[in-house]
């Protein structure tokens, strides 16, 4: 199935499985806006102007977020074109998330996101190499990120993996290691 764009009300909850977001001109590849629960299993978001997978609080209701194997390639907004993030105060867990070849960071958690990262697996972000943003992963604002076995390899920026702000990272089997910036912390658990 190809969906373009999602975006649901208040007190709902959406899912979707085996399906692709793609081609969206100045827009996310599957937006969720004010949404109690999405779920996405074995979906792709490519080929968008900015994110693959956006979470975004709106009306006072931060998504909670569910992602099984979902992946996020060539998002082109040069330093926004992420394959997945959140924002505002989102919740998420993310199992085997991939992104490669994001004009902008693979997998970015801001303000004060809380999720949970299994397996992740993002490569070669940050094309053109022009843009600054190309991290692997990267938390800002007071994020609260647990990593566990993500790699992050061939990405522009360096550190590939990095907190800046008060973002916390904790992180298992990671490589390369979480690199704190600014106040932020990485600390393995």
């Amino acid at each position: 199935m190809a969906l373009a764009c999602e975006t649901a009300s208040a007190g709902s909850l959406l899912s979707a499985r085996n399906s692709h977001f793609a081609g969206r001109n100045n827009q996310n590849g599957l937006q969720v806006l004010d949404v109690d629960t999405a779920i996405f299993e074995d979906c792709s978001a490519s080929d968008n102007f900015n994110d693959g997978f956006n979470y975004t609080p709106l009306n006072g209701k931060s998504p909670h977020f569910l992602e099984i194997n979902c992946s996020g390639s060539i998002n082109r907004a040069t330093g926004t074109g992420n394959a997945t993030t959140a924002h505002g105060d989102c919740r998420g867990y993310r199992f085997n998330p991939s992104g490669y070849r994001n004009y902008g960071i693979g997998l970015a958690d801001i303000d004060t996101v809380k999720s949970f990262n299994v397996g992740v697996v993002m490569e070669g972000n940050g094309v053109p190499s022009s843009s600054a943003n190309g991290f692997g992963i990267y938390t800002e604002g007071s994020v609260e990120m647990w990593l566990h076995g993500a790699r992050a390899s061939g990405n522009f920026a360096n550190p590939q993996i990095v907190a800046e702000g008060n973002s916390i990272i904790r992180y298992r089997d990671c490589y390369p290691i979480p690199v704190a910036q600014e106040t932020a912390i990485v600390a393995p658990f």
